[in-house]
């Protein structure tokens, strides 16, 4: 029937304690580690009660009726029992050991600090847990790791995933007089949903990550070699989800939303005496690739390198059902990248107002580096160069995503000091009431997109061939495309067409003569040859360098929209109203009154 530990000093469970009835254990401390995955308690009502702290890793705890875990002056810990293994060759792999559920029909959970890490609280009625201290709602990472490491090989593949917390009830409450976090984590209550604080509530998003590392060397001997790495990393965002048909998410302090949902599906209310802060997040994708191959000795080489980088928005999303949605912020409220939808009206309130699209970025660089020689020849000589050319592109975007606050009745914006929307969708089907008593400011943020390209070469040449004067006069440059060979060097334009110019000029002079005029250590019959042949066949050893750059640059604007399917009033009563590049569209009567200046005016890019 019943299971009863009175006044013990600790009690200690890795296997089952079971009982048709009910289990009480009131001791010092409370621990529970799961050796097996059914390791736990189980019974028709259970409650746990200890001085200390109560821990609870992988076990689990079920009952049919009623559960009550209680810590008199100690904390709560209940997680999801995981094993990270490494074998031989440095694999990394996780598995479950043990869930962690607590299910009942009324669950009860009481201490200073109450952590639930990755594992399940289900109840058939109500969740009520409350902190003392601090209550985290946490996840936990699984890390999935595969490395194959050679003498000239080397390949890395790791996974890292998100295990978020499942809470689940028709109420939950969750309150505490210190802080609530919750991480990558639902909280779904089928009627009412209550989170409360004294201090902070944060609401965020978890991550999953994907990282492929690859690198591979091959010598081939007399100093050739060939080499490239590869890199890719990925993020993705967990999403934080609150749930319920009434939503209230009250603190006496700040809460903030950060890629994280929450959904009333009749009402909702979001309420800090300081700030509100909601906000999209980002994925990130990274790559880089490098390939180097180098030549005989190292007179040759070529490497040519890419990296890229790009963000992708991931809007933060508040849905609410007839009955509205309302944002009370006695200071500040700032909505960045955030889709708020109601189908009743929308309130926002805050000494500040300030909603901004969510701003990400992306960049590419590109980069080849060649070393080593270029030669031509023909019928009026030939030549040879050697150096290094080198081509650098770089581009940088930016982009503005918009925020969205989207009504089925009215949307109602104030703000005792200002309101400043940036890059914002607002719509209404009935009215659209924005005030701030300082001033209201509507405006737009650009897109940018940069791209700087770079060319530079150096080389060192030498040529021999027939003074220009003399095939000009027999051949009378027929034809242009003879005098050169571009073959080679396609990132030596300057240097070639500085030969070109040079071979059409008729009696063009050597930079350096193979014989020396005043040489006076040969017989005038000698020397005399020489000049003869330092007449006809010219010899040049030269230096040449060369940069070029372009640069682009584009912007274009993010505009904001207003839209009300009846009537618009935008009012500050003791400062200016101004909108600048913002689509406004009114069903019915458009108001706008301001105790300083009124200025509308174009977007600029």
């Amino acid at each position: 029937g019943n299971f009863v530990i009175n006044n013990a000093s600790i009690v200690d469970n890795s296997g089952k304690i079971i009982a048709k009835e009910n289990i009480l254990v009131n001791t010092k401390k409370i621990f529970q580690n799961a050796a097996y995955s059914d390791t736990g308690i189980y019974a028709t009502n259970i409650g746990l009660v200890a001085k200390e702290d109560i821990e609870n890793i992988g076990g689990n705890i079920i009952a049919s009726g009623n559960i009550s875990i209680y810590s008199e002056n100690g904390d709560i810990k209940n997680s999801k029992k995981l094993s990270i293994h490494e074998n031989d060759y440095h694999n990394v792999f996780t598995d479950v050991r043990g869930s962690g559920d607590i299910v009942g029909n009324k669950i009860s959970i009481v201490a200073n600090n109450v952590e639930n890490l990755g594992a399940d609280i289900k109840a058939q009625d109500k969740i009520q847990i409350g902190a003392r201290k601090n209550l985290v709602i946490g996840n936990l990472e699984t890390v999935d790791k595969k490395v194959k490491n050679g003498r000239k090989d080397f390949v890395l593949d790791e996974n890292k995933t998100n295990v978020g917390s499942n809470l689940r009830a028709k109420d939950i409450s969750l309150t505490s007089l210190g802080n609530v976090e919750i991480t990558g984590s639902n909280v779904v209550a089928d009627n009412k949903m209550n989170i409360g604080a004294k201090g902070d509530i944060a609401i965020v998003a978890g991550k999953d990550s994907i990282l492929h590392e690859e690198k591979h060397n091959k010598n081939k001997g007399f100093g050739r070699s060939k080499s490239s790495t590869d890199i890719a990393y990925a993020t993705h965002n967990v999403a934080s989800n609150i749930i319920g048909d009434k939503v209230n998410i009250t603190s006496e302090k700040n809460i903030s939303l950060l890629g994280s949902n929450v959904q009333a599906n009749t009402e909702g209310q979001i309420k800090a005496d300081e700030n509100i802060t909601q906000a999209g997040v980002k994925d990130i994708n990274y790559s880089y690739h490098k390939t180097t191959k180098t030549g005989f000795m190292g007179l040759t080489s070529k490497s040519v390198t890419d990296e890229n980088y790009a963000e992708k928005a991931i809007l933060s999303a508040t849905l609410s059902g007839d009955k509205g949605l309302t944002y009370d912020s006695k200071n500040d409220l700032l909505l960045e990248g955030v889709k708020v939808v109601s189908s009743g009206s929308i309130n926002l309130k805050g000494n500040n107002v300030e909603i901004n699209p969510l701003e990400t970025k992306s960049y590419n660089k590109h980069e080849e580096v060649k070393k080593g020689f270029s030669g031509s020849f023909n019928a009026k000589g030939a030549s040879l160069s050697y150096g290094k050319d080198k081509l650098e592109s770089n581009t940088d975007i930016l982009n503005q995503t918009a925020s969205q606050i989207v009504s089925n009745k009215d949307i109602n914006i104030e703000a005792s000091d200002k309101v400043k929307a940036k890059s914002v969708d607002i719509y209404a089907k009935n009215d659209v009431n924005i005030s701030g008593d300082n001033g209201v400011e509507i405006s737009t943020a650009n897109n940018s997109y940069d791209n700087t390209t770079k060319q530079s070469s150096s080389r060192i040449g030498a040529s021999v061939g027939i003074n220009s004067a003399i095939v000009n006069t027999v051949e009378n440059v027929k034809d242009i495309k003879k005098l050169t060979d571009f073959s080679g060097n396609s990132y030596d334009i300057l240097n070639n067409a500085s030969k070109v110019v040079g071979a059409i000029k008729d009696g063009a002079k050597a930079t350096i003569a193979v014989a020396d005029t005043n040489y006076n250590g040969a017989t005038d019959a000698g020397y005399n040859n020489l000049k003869i042949m330092n007449d006809v066949f010219k010899a040049n050893i030269s230096y040449n360098k060369s940069k070029s750059k372009s640069s682009v640059h584009n912007e274009t604007v993010e505009k904001s929209s207003l839209v009300s399917g009846r009537n618009m009033n935008i009012k500050s009563k003791n400062g200016s109203i101004t909108i600048s590049g913002t689509d406004v569209k009114v069903g019915n009567d458009l108001d706008l009154s301001a105790k300083k200046d009124i200025t509308i005016k174009a977007s600029e890019e």
